[in-house]
């Protein structure tokens, strides 16, 4: 079975909650959002990954990275990997946006942490059917 992916509105959807706003903050002039969300797939289409953390690491890691957003590019990174793991019958749980998670999201904007240590995180806070393992 392939991965249900995420879609642009949807993320924009996500920076809105993260904003707690109306509205999703603009995006910045030149970002690429579509090319950020479209990187997991291409990891996919290649073979290069099939673990469902791995995809949602690379979600964490395109969208805080792309800042497409003029605000919340962090927290809308993390609700990604949530939406994500949900939309594929799991559930991820970082707590209330804890100091874990706001640290593993500075690391990903850094440069700080690599892919591997993003994907044990997620897993090691994942629960529900993972046909990945």
């Amino acid at each position: 079975m392939h991965p249900v992916w995420l879609d642009v509105d949807t993320v924009k959807e996500l920076n809105q909650i993260a904003l707690g706003s109306d509205r999703a903050s603009a995006l910045n002039q030149g970002s690429d959002l579509e090319g950020a969300l479209n990187r997991p797939r291409g990891y996919y289409a290649y073979g290069e990954e099939r673990s469902l953390y791995a995809l949602a690491a690379h979600y964490a890691i395109a969208i805080a990275k792309a800042h497409a957003f003029e605000d919340g590019n962090k927290r809308t990174a993390l609700l990604a990997v949530r939406a994500f793991l949900r939309l594929n019958r799991m559930d991820f749980d970082f707590g209330a946006y804890d100091e874990e998670a706001a640290a593993i999201m500075q690391n990903i904007a850094t440069d700080s942490i690599e892919h591997e240590d993003v994907t044990k995180w997620i897993r090691k806070h994942s629960v529900g059917n993972t046909r990945d393992g």
